[in-house]
C-alpha cells in the first residue's frame, strides 16, 4: 500500500495533518531534542517516516485473522502520543482507547488531543502508564505497545505486566522497538560512532531524557516475551524509514540489509504476542 493508495488512509491522513498542525511540543522538546526537529516539518517526521511502521502492523494483524471491519474489537493502545493507527481503527469502527500521560507534553498539547479525540471517536486516558494504576481499563482484545518501551528509563516488566492486566484472556498484543542491532548500527559502531542517540543532544537535555534510552535485540524481546508469560506468534525484523540514511555508505548499507545476509538487521523489531496467563 502506498501512501495515498487508499480512500480511508487519505482521511485518516488528512485529520492527522490538521492535528500536527496545532500541536506544541515545546514541552516534550525539553527532555527530548528530537522533537526540536520534528516540529519544522511534523508531517514528514510522524507520518511520512512511519507511515510504513504502521502498514506492517496492519499488515501483521491482519495475516494473523485480525478483521477490523467485524466493528466488535476493542483497542488499547499504550503510549500512543499522536495516535495515527489508533485514528485509522476507529475509523474501521472499533473501539479503541489511547493511553498516555498527555500532561506530560503540557496543557496545550493535552487539549489539543482531546479535541481530536472528541471528534475521531477515541477514548483518552490521561495516565502514567509506568507509575499510575490502570483498573479503570479492561476487556482489550488487542493492546498496542509501539516505539514505547525504549524511551523508559529502566524495566518494562512491571508496565508491561499492568498493560496485559487491562486484556481479555487470549487478547493479542502488538509490540514494536527499534532494533539496536540494525545492520546500520553495527557498521556504525565499527566505524567508531556509537548506535545510540546523538550525545550532544543528550547532554543538553532535562532530566530525565525521553530519547532512546534502551533499544532492544530479536533475542532480547524474545526473553522479555518469556518473562511475560506471552505466546509469540510472530517476531521479525524490517526497515521502514527510508530517510534515514542518505549518504551513499549509508544507502549501501540498507541495500545489504535488504538481501538478509545477516540475521535480525532490520531496524525495527516488530512482535505479535498471545497472552496466555491474564
Amino acid at each position: 500500500m502506498t501512501l495515498n493508495s487508499s480512500t480511508l488512509w487519505k482521511e485518516v491522513l488528512f485529520d492527522i495533518d490538521s492535528l500536527l498542525a496545532n500541536l506544541d511540543f515545546t514541552v516534550i522538546s525539553e527532555i527530548n531534542p528530537l522533537y526540536e526537529k520534528y516540529v519544522k516539518n511534523k508531517y514528514h517526521y510522524f507520518v511520512k517516516m512511519e507511515f510504513p511502521r504502521y502498514l506492517e502492523a496492519i499488515k501483521l494483524l491482519e495475516a494473523n485473522g485480525f478483521d477490523f471491519q467485524k466493528n466488535d474489537i476493542k483497542i488499547h493502545d499504550f503510549g500512543c502520543m499522536v495516535p495515527i493507527l489508533p485514528h485509522y481503527f476507529a475509523k474501521l469502527g472499533c473501539e479503541v482507547h489511547i493511553i498516555d500521560c498527555y500532561n506530560f507534553y503540557g496543557k496545550t498539547f493535552y487539549d489539543e488531543i482531546l479535541r481530536f479525540s472528541a471528534k475521531s471517536n477515541l477514548v483518552v486516558h490521561d495516565v502514567d502508564i509506568v507509575n499510575d494504576d490502570l483498573c479503570d481499563l479492561e476487556g482489550a482484545d488487542l493492546i498496542l505497545n509501539m516505539a514505547v518501551v525504549e524511551h523508559l528509563n529502566g524495566s518494562p516488566i512491571s508496565m508491561l505486566r499492568k498493560i496485559g492486566n487491562t486484556a481479555k484472556p487470549a487478547a493479542k498484543i502488538l509490540f514494536d522497538v527499534p532494533n539496536i542491532a540494525s545492520l546500520v548500527k553495527r557498521v556504525r559502531l565499527l566505524l567508531g560512532y556509537s548506535p545510540l542517540d546523538d550525545y550532544h543532544k543528550y547532554v543538553a537535555a532535562s532530566y530525565p531524557y525521553m530519547g532512546h534510552n534502551r533499544e532492544m535485540t530479536v533475542d532480547e524481546v524474545t526473553y522479555l516475551f518469556k518473562l511475560l508469560k506471552l505466546d509469540v506468534t510472530e517476531i521479525y525484523t524490517f526497515n521502514f524509514n527510508k530517510f534515514s540514511t542518505n549518504s551513499f555508505l549509508g544507502k549501501t548499507v540498507r541495500y545489504l540489509g535488504g538481501l538478509n545476509l545477516v540475521r535480525n538487521s532490520g531496524e525495527n523489531i516488530i512482535c505479535l504476542g498471545q497472552y496466555t496467563d491474564v
